[in-house]
């Protein structure tokens, strides 16, 4: 039986980018392939019409308002989807600085996160993998990561020692 250890996560934004903390993640590729086939589809759809709206000697001018919309589309498509990433990422701040303080304990019965207005309770079962980041640890539930930096950790105990411990309350 080890002793428990107990943390205040700072958060560093490298480190939730890289563990993906954030569940909005970018599109899976499916999806884009899709969205591209649906814009090629308004194009194609899009040409038709102003062919027909264009027959004769302005044929040629066409292409312009089809080119613009299409641009105009893929620009809008691209703005919306950064907007609502950094709207999701600031709305999961706030709620994580109203939280606050937020204290991270760690035993071998449970991983328990304490906050100003709830506490989380997590059984080692239900932590599906603990991750080495570039300058912390991760531990997923699900599609969340909470990560923690190596300098969150206690005095004296180093990321390498941190992870072995979180495995062997993981695996018991």
């Amino acid at each position: 039986m080890s002793e428990p250890i107990k943390l205040t996560p700072s958060y560093p934004p490298a480190l939730e980018r890289e563990g993906g903390c954030y569940p909005v993640k970018s599109m899976p590729l499916s999806y884009k392939i899709i969205s591209w086939l649906v814009l090629f589809l308004i194009l194609v759809v899009s040409f038709s019409l102003a062919g027909a709206l264009f027959a004769g000697e302005n044929a040629g001018l066409a292409v312009y308002p089809v080119l613009i919309g299409a641009f105009a589309a893929l620009l809008y498509s691209v703005l919306a989807g950064r907007l609502n990433l950094r709207h999701v990422t600031a709305m999961q701040n706030a709620a994580r600085e109203k939280c606050k303080p937020i204290m991270f304990h760690f035993s071998e019965d449970e991983f328990l996160i304490d906050c100003r207005n709830s506490k989380t309770r997590y059984n080692w079962s239900a932590i599906d993998e603990v991750v080495q980041l570039s300058t912390g640890t991760g531990l997923r539930v699900g599609v969340w990561v909470y990560p923690v930096s190596d300098s969150d950790l206690p005095e004296g105990l180093s990321g390498q020692d941190f992870r072995a411990q979180l495995e062997a309350w993981r695996s018991a």
